[in-house]
């Protein structure tokens, strides 16, 4: 194994979108930032909005993954890491099934959703020391530093996935985020929705989740040609989610009755809400947009109490995380698993997409036969 190559903090185009990090503070805050235009001329910026959403919300069919130059070593295996939220539970098979495809086994370890449960799971994976690590939740590498450099000095590949700040985390493959691209999706649906005027976004967020800083500043962006319209922020602890997150987004759009859009971060902060609105009366009131969709998630959106999901393709990304340990296992260059184009998504209520089971659905239908074809075991 070449070391080096792993140290070099190589950058994916598209890898896996949901985070979770240490637990934030127990304190709500809101702030408010107004983006507006006074020009009449945002309705070409609409009309291009439109144009993209439309783009999206068809099904792609393929993506391209780079060829292995001969079938991977089998009889090796994984440890999975898996944060503590529903969405990455579901992970878990998905990548048993990539690791299958050629040989090789899975561990799953459990991160929970703390600092100290973060460094004890990859405190696991030390004494495991398998082939390669994957690890879920966008934990800032921070939090196993130590944990990194001793797989490092092992010679066991790391893959971490949409990292906020990757600091020096020695030995890991840092994959890069692609947060913005979620924002820029959501933010023209809105524009478009809203065909460009009068959008008062509110966006729900957790100091843990710090890597979706660049989603908000991606919705701002696709919104600075709305006529006024304003984006506000409510910052709520990781512990709200699933508890009294729903009570606090209705107490939070009673105080803010210009509210008309809410959007989460991630799938799973949307839980309960629909029931916590329409129980107030608020259901009509506002449209809920998030990133990626559990069974909970895809419900909302078929009974119309969710609008829109920028979608992502977690078992192709996953399989991607995959890739990547092969070819380091293989002592091949990194960048070309790296680099992949994986597809996007905007998911509604009309083409939201059910995975197997409690996976996550894939976006191309045939994705595991573009892989296995690239690894030379299909």
């Amino acid at each position: 194994m070449n070391i080096s190559a792993l140290s070099r903090g190589a950058v994916a185009s598209a890898v896996l979108g949901l985070t979770l990090a240490a637990c934030g503070s127990s304190a709500s805050s809101s702030t408010s930032s107004t983006t507006a235009t006074t020009s009449s001329g945002n309705a070409a910026a609409v009309a291009a909005a439109a144009s993209y959403v439309q783009s999206l919300e068809q099904r792609p069919t393929t993506f391209s993954v780079p060829s292995l130059p001969s079938k991977p070593p089998t009889g090796k295996s994984i440890d999975f890491m898996a944060c503590g939220v529903p969405v990455c539970q579901s992970f878990a098979n998905v990548v048993k099934d990539a690791a299958a495809a050629v040989g090789w086994s899975v561990k799953v370890v459990q991160l929970g959703g703390t600092p100290q449960t973060v460094a004890a799971g990859y405190d696991q994976a030390v004494r495991d020391n398998p082939a390669g690590v994957i690890g879920s939740g966008g934990f800032p590498p921070s939090l196993m530093s130590n944990q990194l450099q001793q797989l490092a000095a092992e010679h066991v590949p790391v893959v971490l996935v949409d990292v906020a700040s990757p600091g020096n985390a020695a030995g890991a493959i840092l994959t890069s985020a692609t947060q913005a691209e979620y924002g820029k999706e959501i933010g023209s649906w809105i524009l478009a929705n809203s065909k460009g005027k009068n959008a008062h976004v509110a966006i729900m967020t957790s100091p843990a989740t710090p890597i979706y800083s660049a989603t908000h500043q991606a919705i701002q962006q696709a919104l600075s040609s709305c006529v006024s319209c304003s984006v506000s922020t409510y910052s709520f602890p990781f512990t709200a989610i699933g508890t009294t997150l729903p009570t606090n987004v209705v107490t939070y759009l009673t105080s803010h009755p210009s509210v008309n859009y809410l959007f989460f971060d991630f799938s799973n902060e949307a839980d309960g809400v629909p029931a916590a609105l329409q129980a107030a009366g608020l259901a009509g009131k506002v449209k809920i947009a998030t990133t990626d969709t559990t069974s909970t998630e895809t419900g909302y959106l078929k009974a119309g109490q969710e609008s829109v999901a920028a979608a992502i393709p977690w078992p192709e990304m996953l399989w991607g995380a995959v890739n990547v340990v092969l070819r380091a296992n293989m002592n091949l260059p990194l960048g070309p698993g790296l680099s992949v184009t994986f597809p996007t998504m905007l998911f509604t209520g009309s083409n939201v997409l059910q995975g197997s089971g409690s996976e996550p659905p894939a976006l191309v239908a045939n994705f595991q036969s573009i892989y296995k074809t690239a690894w030379h075991v299909g």
